[in-house]
């Protein structure tokens, strides 16, 4: 079984979804490339070529380089990227989109719990859904379809990220796991007090996908892990997530609001050309452009109805 090489990297926002934005237009992004585990050594010691000249004490401190330095390393692993035509992808989301998609989620649970007419009580506490965690799922869903688009079945995905803690790992794990076993059964389990009986009652709650999930794809040939590091290909990883944050971060002057994961939205990066993922055409939508778009584009989008 062939292994793949999924290298990611965020930047920009990452709190939970009780967060609004900052300054408008407010967003973050994971991005990372894929690359097949044979070409590894001979990828990193391209990178490393690159990298030497700009190291201090045998690592890299690029915080520490001159704003010039800076664009340089970029130019030069850019470049690296076009010559060995290593596909990337990203994902992004609004902070505020994403925070008001969660509330009104939120809302119709409370209205559904206030609605019920049981002895037993359920628990309300509203759970924090992590914008880290959710582009994670978009960026590793991309690197997922660009690896059976050209590699295909069974596979192994060696996931590697910079270090993160143990519970937002835990997270990536979870968000994974959800992706790659889609169609499968999905049991909670719900903890609520009798209020007749005065005692603690413990179920679960089990739901299925019963149509639709065929048109991601069988990812039975699938398996995974998920490794923090802090190398030379996270490095490149962080360098591409900065920059398309930075792009896409341009794009606020001029229209506030508009779509982060599209072909327009990515023109004009330097690696515009090796980008996967971007839906192209009419009809085409990306889901985190959709359901966690900014409210700016949906006053637009009314407006332009009217």
């Amino acid at each position: 079984m062939e292994t793949v090489l999924l290298v990611l990297d965020e930047s920009g926002a990452k709190g939970y979804d009780n967060n609004k934005e900052q300054h408008q237009g407010e967003f973050g992004v994971m991005a990372g490339f894929a690359l097949p585990e044979s070409k590894a050594e001979a990828f990193v010691s391209g990178l490393s070529d690159i990298v030497q000249s700009f190291a201090t004490d045998g690592k890299l401190h690029i915080t520490d380089l001159e704003p010039e330095a800076q664009e340089t390393l970029r130019q030069r692993l850019f470049e690296y990227f076009s010559e060995c035509r290593a596909l990337w992808f990203y994902e992004a989301v609004y902070v505020q989109g994403f925070h008001e998609a969660h509330g009104r989620g939120k809302q119709l649970v409370e209205e559904a719990l206030g609605a019920r007419r049981s002895a037993v009580k359920l628990s309300s506490n509203p759970t924090k859904e992590s914008l880290h965690g959710e582009l994670f799922l978009g960026a590793f869903g991309s690197g997922l379809a660009l690896t059976m688009d050209y590699i295909g079945s069974p596979v192994h995905l060696k996931v590697l990220t910079d270090r993160v803690d143990a519970p937002l790992l835990k997270k990536f794990e979870a968000q994974a796991g959800q992706l790659l076993n889609v169609g499968q059964p999905d049991r909670t389990e719900v903890t609520g007090f009798d209020t007749e009986k005065k005692e603690i009652v413990r179920g679960a709650i089990e739901t299925s996908v019963v149509s639709g999930h065929d048109a991601l794809g069988d990812f039975s040939g699938i398996t995974y892990e998920i490794e923090c590091d802090d190398n030379l290909l996270t490095l490149a990883a962080d360098v591409l997530a900065n920059s398309v944050h930075h792009h896409l971060k341009q794009i606020q002057d001029n229209t506030p609001g508009a779509s982060l994961n599209s072909p327009e939205a990515i023109h004009g990066h330097p690696l515009q050309h090796l980008v996967y993922g971007a839906p192209a055409g009419a009809g085409s939508v990306n889901v985190a452009d959709t359901i966690y778009r900014h409210p700016n584009s949906r006053k637009e989008s009314g407006a332009n109805d009217g």
